[in-house]
């Protein structure tokens, strides 16, 4: 498994956005960090990192759209289209998953298995240039 970052870290671009929410921040987020919400208890409601090491870390609420300090606002994406991941040479529609790494996506299933979305063709803005890779959110429900 291998995680996937940003190529430029914290930059990102929101390109498409079917379902979104404004959530806080219950710890410094970076755009591109995978949350979940905080259930109940100290923080109730508020999102931090998920990660895939058990069923509870890897409840994901959505994707981060940008940077912010805890107890900010912040835009959580629940499916549309990111761009600024680093792709590198990965498939056109290869399945993207949630990372043991706090916040991180990957490209095979952690200890939790927990879809995020796929690799989408996006087209460049030069003609004849090939399509680019982009991020497709779609989180399912937890």
């Amino acid at each position: 498994m291998a995680d996937i970052s940003l190529a430029a870290a914290g930059k990102m671009r929101l390109l498409e956005s079917n379902r979104q929410s404004t959530c806080v921040a219950g710890e410094d987020l970076t755009a591109g960090d995978a949350v979940r919400l905080i259930p109940s208890g100290n923080g109730a409601g508020r999102v931090v990192k998920a990660q895939a090491d058990t069923d509870a870390n890897a409840r994901v609420f959505g994707i981060a759209t940008r940077s912010v300090k805890a107890g900010m606002p912040v835009t959580v994406l629940m499916e549309g289209v990111l761009d600024g991941y680093d792709f590198g040479t990965r498939d056109f529609g290869g399945t993207l998953f949630l990372s043991n790494t706090a916040g991180r996506i990957a490209d095979a299933a952690g200890t939790v298995s927990k879809k995020l979305g796929y690799i989408l063709a996006v087209p460049v803005t030069r003609v004849g240039q090939s399509y680019d890779r982009a991020l497709y959110v779609q989180i399912d429900a937890p």
